[in-house]
């Protein structure tokens, strides 16, 4: 999913990415950075360049050598897709920065990932970086087409990842149609779906993300390749609570009744608890992900110990 590139203005990003990352992680010695290594693990030297610690990153690659070399290195990898690692991720273990650097544009994979930013409670509260290639997306072109269709016409792969692929994935949840998810299955209905889905709730949507404080960065990596990048403080209590009132009548009233009524405290759990019941699916496990990953946990106890 990954490739390494050292030219300037891929450097050139991978400064302002994990310059934000920094400015906006909380206690970057302490953090736990899950992220894409790559063959030559330029990430993880540079998180550890900005002052992230050794012991507290967990790289994702697919390639054998490469996870070897890792190892070897001193860090821990795990081998897989990082939407198949998020979706067997423990909700006891939380992740406080996410960077995913891929070759692809807004495919399935992104898709997945931002089911998995939906839906999974251990990255509930973390910085995300997301970087993605403009174009070679043919299977997001339904979700692209309906954001035109209400006058969204930026094609930055990172806006549109945020305010159009996981509205689309949260409207799915909110309204339990989470089997449809595989929109090209049917073109015809799948466009009824993600038209529906974009269109309905756009604005709440957009009302809701805005708190992610999300920035954006372009870079042109050869005559005809642009990669989009976008670096958000995710916050999956605010943001799908906010939605979740928003889109949803009798919820709203209820909120607008128990703030009136129990204090603004008492009202916010009771919200986010009606919020963590509709956002929290119950995927099928992946038994060896998950051993995968408590290889990595036991891992990284045995380091924070010797520290």
């Amino acid at each position: 999913m990954t490739k390494d590139f050292g030219y300037k203005k891929k450097n050139d990003w991978r400064r302002w990415a994990w310059n934000r990352i920094f400015e906006r992680t909380n206690n970057p010695r302490e953090a736990l950075v899950v992220y894409l290594s790559g063959p030559l693990d330029i990430e993880g030297k540079l998180a550890i360049e900005k002052g992230f610690c050794s012991e507290n990153l967990i790289s994702i690659e697919q390639d054998k050598h490469t996870l070897q070399a890792i190892r070897k290195g001193g860090r821990y990898a795990i081998g897989g897709e990082v939407s198949g690692v998020l979706m067997n991720w423990p909700d006891n273990w939380p992740i406080d920065v996410l960077s995913v650097d891929a070759c692809n544009g807004l495919g399935v994979e992104m898709q997945e990932l931002a089911m998995a930013l939906i839906a999974r409670k251990a990255t509930r509260k973390c910085v995300v970086c997301l970087n993605m290639l403009r174009g070679r997306d043919a299977y997001s072109n339904l979700l692209r087409e309906s954001l035109l269709s209400i006058g969204t016409e930026d094609s930055h792969r990172g806006y549109q990842f945020l305010f159009g692929e996981m509205a689309n994935v949260a409207e799915m949840y909110r309204t339990d149609t989470s089997n449809v998810v595989q929109r090209n299955a049917s073109r015809s209905k799948g466009r009824e779906i993600v038209e529906a889905a974009i269109t309905a709730d756009y604005g709440a949507w957009d009302s809701a993300a805005r708190q992610v404080r999300p920035e954006f960065y372009t870079y042109k990596s050869s005559a005809t390749n642009y990669y989009d990048s976008v670096v958000m403080s995710w916050d999956r209590p605010s943001v799908l609570a906010k939605y979740y009132r928003l889109t949803n009548p009798d919820i709203a009233a209820h909120y607008a009744y128990g703030r009136n009524n129990l204090g603004k405290r008492k009202a916010d759990h009771h919200l986010r608890t009606a919020m963590e019941r509709a956002y929290t699916p119950n995927p099928s496990p992946d038994h060896g992900m998950i051993r995968r990953i408590s290889a990595a946990r036991a891992w990284h106890t045995r380091r924070g110990d010797s520290a």
